[in-house]
């Protein structure tokens, strides 16, 4: 059963992170271990059918690139959510906190662009990939996202919440091609010390210090929640969307 990489909370409950349109309750990263990459940051949504958080990745000090499916509101662009984004989020802190003005959904794919009201500099920023990306047999790659580490009892409704960012070593299946949530190329990978859950939705898969997919939903598993650190994931293909990227953001 397939499964998009969001998790959700009621507007009156604390925000959580989902990924998809229908907000699906998942975890984040897990297993693998802290983060501290500066530029991997946590993204907030709140909409009519509730608020709830996904993964983003700063690839300037205004712009984000996350998953379309955050975002998504019919539009192809739009201000009808209301969208910030925590540099460096803790549980103890929340990270810094920045105001989004607009972002701007792919509509090819499960891309999409947050941009900021407000400059935010970083020592370093997420670099997008510069050409066609085709994996090749035996390539590994890291994952990284926010959320939850798990579920109490495999329940959805009993989030068990991290501590911050994530990162996770994954295999690449380049024999196993996909799809992403919006039908769109994709690719699957294999967690090899950590797997990306939902919450983890729009975070990236880093190959080469490159970010060639974005976190799009989970593959198959027997159960509502995955709990291996070998599970599945469908990552989209963001060299696909990569002149896109660069006429809507000037990078």
């Amino acid at each position: 059963m397939r499964r998009t990489l969001i998790t959700v909370a009621l507007a009156a409950t604390t925000a959580a992170g989902t990924l998809a349109a229908t907000p699906t309750p998942a975890n984040a990263i897990l297993g693998g271990t802290q983060d501290s990459t500066p530029w991997v940051v946590k993204v907030f949504v709140d909409r009519a059918d509730g608020s709830f958080s996904c993964t983003g990745s700063a690839i300037s000090d205004e712009w984000i690139v996350t998953a379309e499916h955050c975002t998504r509101e019919g539009a192809t662009t739009g201000t009808g959510h209301k969208v910030s984004v925590s540099y460096g989020y803790n549980r103890t802190t929340g990270g810094t906190r920045v105001q989004a003005d607009a972002y701007y959904n792919y509509g090819k794919g499960d891309v999409a662009l947050v941009h900021l009201a407000q400059k935010k500099p970083l020592w370093s920023y997420g670099k997008v990939v510069d050409r066609p990306f085709t994996p090749s047999v035996g390539q590994q790659g890291r994952v990284y996202g926010y959320g939850t580490v798990g579920y109490r009892y495999n329940d959805i409704r009993q989030p068990i919440w991290g501590d911050g960012l994530k990162s996770a070593r994954v295999d690449l299946l380049a024999d196993w091609p996909r799809i992403d949530e919006y039908y769109a190329p994709g690719f699957m990978v294999r967690g090899i010390d950590g797997s990306a859950q939902p919450g983890d939705s729009g975070g990236p898969l880093v190959v080469n210090g490159q970010i060639v997919g974005i976190a799009s939903k989970l593959d198959s598993f027997p159960t509502r929640v995955a709990t291996s650190t070998r599970a599945t994931g469908v990552y989209s293909d963001l060299s696909l969307a990569r002149g896109w990227v660069r006429e809507t953001s000037g990078i």
